[in-house]
């Protein structure tokens, strides 16, 4: 009897996805196949690598939460997220950039140059920008997300201390398309999961106008971090001083 080879292994299993009914499910699940094996067979992974692999995704998993999904910190530290707005950009917009983790739809509405944070989440910082349209066009109405985190280097959603969507806010532009906002200090990735990276350096975080959201902003309370919103750049954002 002829030994089965890895292609022929890796044939049976396509086979058995041959009948998917959704065409695209079927592309994407075969295709994820192929590259599997294909990374199995390039490396001669051995049994206690993919048991090791088997592991780091069970931790992973165990981490996550209703506040804390670790799968996108995961994808994001890969460049796997990164990848993903990279292909889906839109031509001649803003650059597209991802959401990250510790982005929560449904943050309050704030009026230009309104404190998004309190006295003790660190110094304020002005910020002011412009948006437009591809032709340099003022956009009224344009809308920005924006979340940072306390003097701490913790978000509202790591920090049992912090009041719900402390330092976010959603703001609107006016007929000059400006918009201002005051946010804190620096961030930084907790050191105590599977998919912790170093400390990130201090900037701004904030969403650039978006075409439309994966679900609705939610009544009230704490809501959980999403791993299936992305924001699909519209507009041209002006980069923002501060």
């Amino acid at each position: 009897m002829t030994a089965m080879t890895p292609g022929q292994l890796t044939e049976q299993v396509l086979a058995a996805y041959a009948d998917t009914p959704d065409p695209r499910l079927r592309q994407l699940l075969t295709s994820l196949i192929r590259h599997l094996h294909a990374f199995a067979v390039e490396t001669r992974l051995t049994p206690q690598e993919w048991l090791a692999g088997v592991e780091f995704l069970t931790a992973t998993g165990q981490k996550c939460d209703s506040e804390r999904q670790e799968f996108v910190l995961l994808s994001d530290i890969l460049g796997f997220s990164s990848l993903v707005d990279l292909i889906n950009a839109a031509d001649g917009a803003t650059e597209s950039t991802v959401l990250g983790p510790f982005y929560v739809p449904g943050a309050p509405a704030r009026a230009m140059g309104e404190q998004i944070g309190r006295p003790e989440d660190g110094h304020p910082t002005l910020v002011r920008g412009r948006v437009t349209d591809r032709a340099g066009r003022p956009l009224d109405g344009a809308t920005l997300d924006v979340w940072q985190s306390s003097s701490n280097g913790l978000y509202d959603t790591q920090d049992p201390r912090q009041p719900p969507f402390n330092l976010r806010g959603v703001f609107v532009t006016g007929r000059t398309s400006s918009a201002r906002c005051g946010r804190s200090a620096t961030r930084s990735r907790p050191t105590a999961r599977p998919a912790a990276c170093c400390t990130r350096p201090a900037g701004i975080t904030g969403g650039p106008p978006t075409s439309t959201r994966s679900s609705p902003p939610p009544a009230t309370g704490r809501s959980p971090r999403t791993s299936s919103t992305r924001r699909t750049p519209t507009s041209t954002a002006t980069p923002f001083s501060a």
